[in-house]
């Protein structure tokens, strides 16, 4: 749910980048707000488990950007260039880093 409000966030921001219109950006706002709160509920939880602050950041950070990017893709018509795909696998790789090292 935490990925889905930040994912949200940036599409509105995106809007409201185009319009201009203060009710986007005060939209976008409380989304940023919901977004950081329950991100910062991802860490505590993520902490008492054990889980480094740096899987947390990683995983959160990952999942919001590949829904943008699926919004982009899917929604917007958005084509993807050879470093954006480079860059999208060094991040999967990232987190995979952190999965195996714990295990």
């Amino acid at each position: 749910m935490d990925i889905i409000r930040g994912n949200i966030a940036d599409v509105m921001l995106n809007e409201w980048s185009k319009t201009s219109s203060a009710s986007w950006w005060f939209t976008t706002a409380l989304m940023y707000i919901l977004f950081m709160s329950l991100f910062g509920l991802v860490i505590r939880q993520g902490s008492t488990q054990g889980y480094p602050l740096t899987i947390a950041v990683v995983l959160v950070l990952l999942l919001n950007i590949g829904s943008v990017l699926g919004w982009d893709v899917l929604r917007l018509g958005t084509s993807i260039s050879t470093l954006q795909w480079v860059g999208i696998f060094l991040a999967i790789g990232a987190f995979a880093s952190f999965e195996f090292g714990r295990s």
